[in-house]
C-alpha cells in the first residue's frame, strides 16, 4: 500500500548520519573548558545544532521528519487507520444487518458489488494513522444496486482524535427526492460534491481549513421497509498530509540555527 511504501526504511540512513553528528558535537561540547574564549560562540552553535538534530531524529522516529513521508498518504485499507469504530444499526424489521454487509473490509476491496451497511441509525468513525497527519480529501461510493425505493442518507462529520466533531453536511443517494445530492453545512471548513454513476453515487470531500484526523458517517435513512439497512458504503478512500505543526517543529529549529549563525557573524 502507499503508506507502507512511504514508511519502509525512510529513516534508517538519515538517522545514522544525524546520530554521528550529534555524538561528535557532544564530545566537542564536553571540552569547552579547554578552549579560548573566542571559540565559545562556535560551540554554542554546535549545541544548538545538536538539539535540533536530536529533535529531528525523534521526529523521524514518530513519522514526522522522514522526507519520504512528507507527501500525501492514501488511506485505502483497514490497516491504514489507527481506529475504525462501527456502531451498526438494525434493519427495518429490527433484525441485525446481514453478515455479508457487515464486513469493514468491504469498503477497501475495490469491488463495487460489495458494501458495508451502517444499519438504520448506525455510525462509523475513522481515525487515520499517523494520527499527526491531517485530512485533505476523501471519496465515498454509495451502492444501492439501482433498486428504486431505497432512499438513504448519511451525515458526514470531521473531528480530531475521534472527538470535537463538526458536521460538514449530508450525503443523499439517488432515491432521495432530488438525489443524488449533498448538503454543505460548513463550506468554510470542507465541501462535498457528488457524481451519479448508475447504481452508485460517488461523493467527494475537500477540506478547506482546519486540521482534522477523524471522519464520521452517521446514517439518517428513513425506515421505509423491513429489509432497509441504512447507508451502504461500497468504497472509501481518505487522504492526509503531515499537520503544519509537525513540519513547523523542524522548521523552527532550522530557523533558530540560522539566527544563531547570524548573531555569531554579527
Amino acid at each position: 500500500m502507499l503508506s507502507e511504501n512511504l514508511t519502509a526504511g525512510a529513516i534508517v540512513a538519515p538517522g545514522k548520519r544525524k546520530n554521528r553528528v550529534v555524538q561528535r558535537s557532544e564530545v566537542l561540547a564536553s571540552r569547552l573548558h579547554e578552549l579560548p574564549g573566542h571559540h565559545l560562540a562556535v560551540f554554542e552553535e554546535l549545541r544548538m545544532r545538536k538539539t535540533i538534530l536530536a529533535a529531528a531524529v525523534a521526529a523521524g522516529a514518530m513519522g514526522l521528519g522522514a522526507p519520504a513521508e512528507a507527501g500525501t498518504i492514501v488511506h485505502d485499507s483497514a490497516a491504514e487507520f489507527a481506529a475504525i469504530n462501527l456502531t451498526q444499526g438494525l434493519r427495518g424489521n429490527g433484525t441485525p444487518v446481514l453478515a455479508a454487509r457487515s464486513n469493514i473490509n468491504n469498503m477497501f476491496d475495490n469491488n463495487l458489488g460489495t458494501m458495508l451497511s451502517l444499519g438504520l441509525g448506525g455510525q462509523i468513525d475513522f481515525l487515520v494513522t499517523p494520527t499527526d497527519y491531517a485530512l485533505t480529501s476523501g471519496s465515498i461510493i454509495e451502492l444501492t444496486f439501482g433498486t428504486s425505493g431505497y432512499p438513504e442518507t448519511a451525515g458526514l462529520w470531521l473531528g480530531t482524535d475521534l472527538g470535537s466533531w463538526i458536521k460538514i453536511g449530508d450525503l443523499n443517494n439517488s432515491h432521495v427526492s432530488g438525489g443524488p445530492s449533498v448538503t454543505n453545512l460548513a463550506p468554510a471548513v470542507a465541501t462535498l460534491g457528488v457524481v451519479a454513476n448508475g447504481s452508485t453515487s460517488s461523493y467527494v470531500l475537500t477540506l478547506v481549513s482546519g486540521t482534522f484526523n477523524s471522519l464520521r458517517l452517521v446514517d439518517a435513512s428513513p425506515n421505509t421497509g423491513p429489509d432497509r439497512d441504512g447507508f451502504d458504503i461500497a468504497e472509501l478512500r481518505l487522504t492526509s498530509v503531515p499537520e503544519p505543526a509537525s513540519l513547523a517543529l523542524i522548521g523552527a529549529g532550522l530557523l533558530g540555527l540560522g539566527l544563531a549563525r547570524a548573531r555569531r557573524r554579527g
